[in-house]
């Protein structure tokens, strides 16, 4: 099925690479970096809405019974399904509430579907 391309959704497109940066906060150390969207596709109601981030950082998690970093450099020692997974769950809160300031509403963490590592 294809995403919509009408005007109100390439308008849409077009303000969000112009303000795409979400900012998160530092609370605790497990996630340090930025996040970006870099692509939105729009579908009927039977799809919803997915998205495709940028994120630089690093963030922490359990693996093999200790807390590990995990960054670009040492996403090849673990399952890449698994860490971006991870990730999905870890950011969604952030990019749900970034994305509804334009209207847009992301039902669930499996509607962001690309996630590059910078």
């Amino acid at each position: 099925m294809k995403s919509r391309r009408d005007k109100q959704t390439l308008q849409l497109k077009k303000v969000l690479k112009k303000y795409s940066k979400v900012r998160t906060p530092s609370i605790t150390d497990d996630f340090k970096g930025k996040i970006s969207v870099r692509n939105l596709r729009l579908y009927s109601v039977n799809w919803g809405t997915q998205v495709d981030i940028e994120f630089s950082g690093e963030f922490s998690a359990w693996s093999r019974g200790r807390r590990v970093k995990i960054s670009k450099e040492e996403l090849p020692k673990y399952s890449k399904i698994k860490v971006n997974k991870f990730l999905r769950k870890l950011i969604f809160p952030f990019i749900r509430s970034h994305l509804s300031y334009f209207g847009v509403e992301l039902m669930g963490y499996h509607n962001i579907k690309k996630i590059i590592w910078v």
